[in-house]
């Protein structure tokens, strides 16, 4: 599932992906991949017939609810060509780089520090979600979607089971089964830039949920996605809250979005946009993260090539950076080295790709004061980096009394940011022999060593 960059759409300022009103379209498209091979399900919820709706009962005929249970991901080994090393120099408690959350005033609601809040979605434990097929007089579905929309979902669990570590379950509740909307696509007159989005959003998402309240039982919903026929036209980003008073017999439904045409397009050089990564992109922003940082080169106005899944669910990598795994709780301790600048002298420190199965550090972290702290990632072009992507080192500052201004996104241009690479080029990505400094702290990549990068922290 590739991706390449290409400004495609200007994104609605009060979307909820960036923490307000509803999820946006990110304004660059670029190669995504991701591991295609599901192994065994495991676990899965229970669908039970809903109490009669008030509302008329689907056009279509009723099929038994399914529910399908989280598969593991196929994903690259762990490094076995080298030795684990400790770092030269003991590092400080990891709870020293949980700097918290410094922000005087929000433009969005979501956590760029500690503590992680709100938290409209849990991010561990066991969660049940919902993909709802609707469809309309004049978009009507077809069987023949299901299969496509089953692989997106064995995508997306396996996803979250590798970066949670499997801490986060998700149960999914499948109907398939297209149930027919009152009104035509084209009546519910969708369009993102518009002043009643969220209401016309709202009409469409009341009438989905009516519609499959007799079949589906909604009990204990924490996300509803809508499945929406690969034919529509009239709806053409998505329809999407993540506040939403839209109620079945079971109860609220706070949470939903629906993909429009767009998903079901072709990117600029001919390969097909996936549903899988903009449902995870989309519950992330509810577990708590703000995301969308970092997207920039410090000093550098324009975006950068995306390199984690919450700047561009299309972008050349779908990896979770390590700032939001640690915000999770997704990131043990174990894999966090930490040191305050204030006592660091050197020390050499091997980070594990994120790309890879989790072994040793993930992630080196320098604290500044109690309000910044540097993060130093390893990256490959491999497992959830597209082939092409970059290989190396990345490191970026975080600043939590900052917040994201992303009314440039239009523009590609990155105005403030909570979070801003750090590199000698406008490539995030440093190469061996590249340092960085900043506050006096100096990072330099020192070598590949097996599968691992070999990174120096002085001062």
């Amino acid at each position: 599932m590739p991706v390449r960059n290409a400004l495609l759409i200007l994104v609605l300022l009060g979307s909820a992906c960036g923490g307000s009103s509803s999820p946006e379209l990110e304004v660059s498209e670029q190669r995504n991949t991701a591991a295609t091979t599901a192994a065994s399900a495991t676990t899965a919820a229970s669908a039970t017939t809903a109490a009669s709706a008030t509302t008329a009962a689907p056009a279509t005929t009723v099929a038994p609810v399914t529910t399908v249970a989280p598969v593991a991901p196929a994903t690259t080994a762990a490094p076995t060509t080298t030795i684990l090393r400790l770092p030269t120099a003991t590092g400080a408690d990891p709870n020293e780089c949980r700097i918290y959350d410094a922000r005087q005033s929000q433009l969005q609601p979501y956590s760029v520090g500690f503590p992680l809040g709100p938290v409209d979605t849990p991010s561990t434990g066991s969660i049940s979600v919902f993909l709802v097929p609707i469809d309309f007089d004049d978009a009507e579905g077809s069987s023949d979607q299901f299969d496509s929309a089953q692989e997106q979902i064995d995508l997306y669990n396996e996803w979250v089971d590798f970066h949670s570590r499997s801490a986060l379950t998700v149960n999914w509740v499948f109907p398939r089964q297209w149930f027919r909307m009152p009104r035509s696509s084209s009546d519910y007159q969708i369009v993102k830039q518009s002043p009643d989005y969220i209401d016309r959003a709202w009409e469409l998402a009341a009438d989905g949920v009516a519609a499959a309240d007799p079949s589906v039982d909604f009990t204990d919903n924490q996300f509803v996605y809508f499945l929406l026929p690969d034919t529509i036209k009239d709806i053409a980003i998505d329809f999407a809250h993540l506040h939403a008073r839209v109620f079945s017999n079971e109860g609220r439904v706070s949470k939903f979005f629906g993909a429009g045409r767009y998903f079901y397009e072709t990117s600029w050089d001919g390969v097909p946009r996936q549903l899988w990564s903009v449902w995870v992109h989309e519950i992330a922003h509810s577990f708590g993260l703000a995301g969308h940082a970092p997207v920039n080169v410090q000093g550098i106005d324009h975006v950068a090539n995306s390199l984690h899944m919450m700047n561009n669910q299309s972008g050349d990598s779908l990896v979770l950076s390590a700032w939001d795994q640690w915000l999770l709780g997704w990131l043990p301790e174990s894999a966090v080295y930490c040191v305050v600048s204030a006592n660091l002298d050197a020390t050499d420190v091997h980070l594990t790709p994120l790309e890879l199965a989790p072994s040793g550090y993930s992630a080196a972290m320098i604290r500044l004061s109690e309000t910044m702290v540097i993060v130093v990632e390893s990256r490959r072009p491999e497992g959830y980096t597209v082939s092409t992507g970059g290989s190396g080192v990345v490191v970026y500052l975080v600043e939590t009394t900052k917040d994201n201004d992303r009314t440039g996104e239009g523009q590609s241009l990155a105005k403030e940011r909570f979070a801003e690479f750090i590199s000698p080029q406008a490539d995030p990505i440093l190469t061996a022999g590249q340092s960085v400094t900043y506050a006096e702290v100096t990072i330099t990549y020192l070598e590949v060593d097996g599968a691992r990068d070999v990174v120096r922290i002085s001062r």
